[in-house]
């Protein structure tokens, strides 16, 4: 879940309707300019995501999220 400034401008470009994903209060710094989300904003999506996938592919292991 690592974003940066020039991936916003790519999606915003691409698509101008989406709600925004690029919020510095929700990321710390990676280093040259590359943010990803503080761990509580982590695991939350790995949550999400994980329910979601079990739900639909039940008989089939989640073995890790990137």
């Amino acid at each position: 879940m690592t974003y940066s400034y020039v991936h916003d401008k790519i999606n915003t470009d691409a698509f101008p309707n989406a709600l925004p994903i690029f919020d510095k209060s929700m990321m710390t710094g990676r280093g040259r300019g590359k943010y990803w989300y503080r761990q509580a904003a982590r695991d939350e999506g790995t949550r999400f995501f994980r329910d979601k996938l079990a739900r639909f592919f039940p008989d089939h292991p989640l073995l890790y999220i990137i």
